[in-house]
């Protein structure tokens, strides 16, 4: 039996006692309180079979409103005692929210429900951006509860693998969706939820419509966690679920974060629209979107501020900086390097122009090609081998 302070057992027994000498009658079987608490007939039989087989078993908040709200409109000011021990059994087993933590414990005894209470590290600040990009947040009208959930290709397995062990998620509990070649998984609790929820800046009474799947994406904002090595974490989250493979794109249906992520890390690039209905990582996008490259600089930054990303999308890009440098170093080097044309004359007669190509590549360490040199032969008026002339004779050592 449940050893909490006050039990099930003992709220049962005291409502029946009460509504009993509000009926005024001797006998009120189980069904029949269900049924005055606004229930079906098996509710009561349910909860007793409930809180033998689980000493931690606790009755949903939904429930314990409902019952409130039936005894006030039936009995009206009658019921004060019989709402007494409903309010005496929250309190004793302190109901903030509702049993779907103590049932979802039973799935995933090691859920971390405050993970993303605060965001203090490189890593749940990465989770966060890559649950902006991937994530979802659906609500049951039906129990008004908010659900989490993310879903992505099996291709990125690894980040789910990764995912689940940080926040304590049992991974014996995805959805496979064959048909899609994908992978899922989500969670009800509202602890949990109401945390991503605070990370989104959204108030989950008054727009919970514009949180729900693709809208989601058209109304987030960017997070500030005043560090910049968590900032630039959050990005790489992000761009490694909305990101380009191979390029510093990113991809948004948000205009205004994009905009947001071009002011704070002063971005050059424009953030253009990408039209509707578009491959994406193999996918189709439907829906208007808006896209943004990140450039070098800040991409190489983000990359070397967290490591444990998504492995087929890190990269090292070179800055325009990097450019101009290797632009610069081989225009000096081909400075250095001239033909003069007497030395070619005698060269082309020496050995064939691939070996000459390959000797100035050791001497002025510069690539030129046979192509090059014959344009030379061809300018300078210069008479070189016929093809084949090579062929049966012994090729000098251009090691000489």
């Amino acid at each position: 039996m449940n050893n909490q302070t006050y039990n099930i057992f003992m709220l049962i027994k005291d409502l029946k006692r009460e509504i009993k000498k509000i009926l005024h009658i001797k006998v009120l079987s189980d069904e029949n309180l269900s049924l005055i608490l606004g229930q079906a007939k098996s509710h009561i039989e349910t909860l007793k079979y409930s809180s033998r087989k689980s000493i931690s078993y606790q009755i949903a908040e939904k429930f314990i409103e409902s019952y409130k709200n039936n005894l006030k409109n039936q009995f009206r000011d009658k019921n004060k005692d019989a709402i007494k021990f409903i309010i005496k059994y929250q309190d004793s087993n302190l109901l903030k929210w509702s049993n779907s933590e103590n049932s979802i414990m039973n799935f995933h005894p090691d859920l971390k429900f405050n993970y993303f209470k605060k965001i203090d590290t490189k890593k749940k600040a990465y989770w966060l951006g890559w649950i902006f990009a991937e994530g979802y947040l659906c609500k049951d009208k039906t129990n008004n509860i908010v659900k989490f959930g993310v879903e992505i290709s099996n291709k990125d397995i690894i980040l789910i693998k990764r995912f689940t062990a940080d926040i304590g998620y049992n991974l014996k509990h995805k959805h496979i969706r064959k048909e899609r070649n994908t992978i899922m998984i989500y969670t009800s609790s509202r602890v949990f939820v109401k945390n991503l929820i605070d990370r989104f800046t959204i108030d989950l009474n008054k727009e919970i419509e514009e949180i729900i799947g693709k809208k989601k994406s058209k109304n987030i904002e960017l997070p500030e966690f005043g560090e910049r090595k968590l900032d630039l974490a959050f990005l790489l989250g992000f761009y490694d679920g909305d990101g380009i493979q191979g390029e510093t794109a990113i991809i948004s249906g948000s205009k205004i974060f994009l905009k947001q992520i071009k002011k704070r890390y002063n971005i050059i690039h424009q953030i253009r629209f990408t039209k509707s209905e578009s491959f994406f990582e193999g996918r189709l996008i439907k829906g208007s979107a808006w896209r943004m490259s990140l450039g070098a600089e800040i991409f190489n930054e983000m990359m070397e501020n967290f490591e444990n990303s998504l492995p087929r999308k890190r990269k090292s890009f070179k800055t325009k900086e990097e450019k101009v440098m290797i632009l610069a170093k081989y225009a000096n080097k081909r400075k250095k390097f001239r033909f003069i044309k007497e030395q070619l004359e005698e060269l082309v007669w020496k050995m064939p122009l691939k070996d000459i190509a390959i000797k100035h590549k050791k001497i002025y360490d510069v690539s030129i090609s046979p192509a090059l040199i014959s344009q030379y032969c061809k300018k300078w008026n210069i008479n070189k081998p016929n093809r084949g002339y090579w062929k049966p004779r012994r090729q000098i050592d251009i090691s000489d």
